[in-house]
């Protein structure tokens, strides 16, 4: 990217990100109806409840403003990346992208969009794509090189649906084709899945599950939490065994750093947070030093069993039917007890991670030590 397109888009930067979400907003609205095919990518509730947009908002923003310090974004390119591929977003899909931003820029900015400063978010939003493009490329090929490993959408049939906790079942797939195969991914990946809603074949509605089966099984499972009114959740608690679905490949970059052994890891989740949890317990062992979930009631927890007996004597939990415990309590609570130079996985809604987060920071926990999954669209960790 040259010099006079970085100094156009930090001089304009204010200026976009005063509009950020209109912007957004009008850019789904005019891609889709541009190019309806754009629609097969998207969770139609984080559209209609604005989650999407806002976090597109939030990612130009910080692209604008570090557009001259590409290293501060390597986590969040790599978080988009990772659920473009999830979706198998392909290179020719991203011109799409471009064109209907660039109407947006120029419907909501105006004339204060001369030629120059056109040329210049065009060029920016060109260069980003052909970052995001090559990344993931390469975690295309990296997903194919695994054992059991494979592109696109592949259909894999419901084997077995067993209870997990109060309105919480896991589902256990193998390949429709009923090839064995030992599926190789990283603990904490998710897998992308869409079903046939209306029955008719047409495969729709992407989402992404955390894969709680351990890596090289002969099959996958998720484990999924009934949403009232949530349009995929329904039709896998409804659905029987036999049920095809199509998954796309594992991926996602919440994982078990190379530190979790040496310094050991703590899990901090709740609700249906606990499934990427449950994904690192099979491979840490010993190397977990303490597990806090925080529910509802014992019987809503899932894989209570499995981690009584996995991490016996060091689980805690905090109950509440109505909100959650301060996070500050929490924190200050178990930092007495393990200290703050573990590794520390956050995971679960939004507002639980966020203040999560922040009390372990404000408690002297590194950053750094901090990883963290959230099940709507982010963009960081809002540290």
């Amino acid at each position: 990217m040259d010099q006079s397109t970085i100094d156009i888009i930090k001089a304009t930067a204010p200026v976009v990100a005063a509009h950020a979400q209109e912007i957004t907003k009008l850019f789904y609205k005019t891609m889709f109806e541009n190019s309806a095919e754009a629609k097969q990518f998207f969770n139609v509730a984080n559209q209609s409840e604005g989650r999407q947009p806002a976090a597109l908002a939030n990612a130009i923003i910080a692209y604008a403003t570090n557009i001259d310090n590409l290293g501060a974004l390597t986590d969040a390119i790599e978080l988009i990346a990772a659920k473009h591929c999830g979706l198998q977003v392909l290179p020719e899909h991203y011109p799409i992208v471009h064109d209907n931003l660039m109407i947006a820029v120029g419907t909501v900015l105006g004339d204060a969009v001369t030629p120059e400063i056109a040329t210049a978010w065009s060029n920016a939003v060109n260069f980003l794509g052909k970052v995001l493009i090559d990344n993931e490329a390469k975690k295309y090929e990296a997903a194919m090189a695994r054992s059991g490993g494979w592109r696109g959408w592949k259909n894999f049939v419901i084997d077995e649906v067993s209870d997990a906790s109060t309105g919480v079942k896991t589902f256990t797939f193998k390949p429709e084709d009923q090839l064995v195969q030992s599926y190789e991914f990283t603990a904490g990946q998710y897998l992308s899945i869409t079903v046939d809603l209306e029955g008719n074949g047409e495969f729709t509605s992407p989402r992404h599950y955390t894969v709680t089966s351990k890596p090289g099984e002969d099959f996958f499972q998720i484990t999924v939490k009934h949403i009232e009114g949530g349009q995929v959740s329904s039709f896998l608690h409804n659905s029987a065994v036999g049920t095809v679905v199509r998954l796309s490949p594992p991926f996602g970059p919440f994982a078990l750093t190379e530190s979790s052994e040496k310094a050991g890891a703590v899990l901090l989740s709740a609700g249906i947070g606990r499934t990427p949890m449950t994904a690192f317990m099979h491979k840490l062992g010993a190397s977990c030093i303490k597990s806090v979930h925080v529910d509802k009631n014992e019987p809503a927890v899932p894989f209570f069993s499995f981690f009584e007996t996995q991490n016996e004597g060091k689980n805690e939990y905090y109950f509440s039917e109505n909100g959650r415990p301060a996070a500050t309590d929490i924190v200050t609570k178990l930092l007495a007890e393990v200290g703050t130079d573990r590794v520390f996985y956050v995971c679960g809604p939004t507002s639980f991670m966020m203040d999560t987060v922040h009390a372990l920071v404000a408690q002297n926990v590194p950053k750094g030590n901090i990883q963290w999954e959230a099940f709507s669209p982010q963009l960081s960790c809002p540290v």
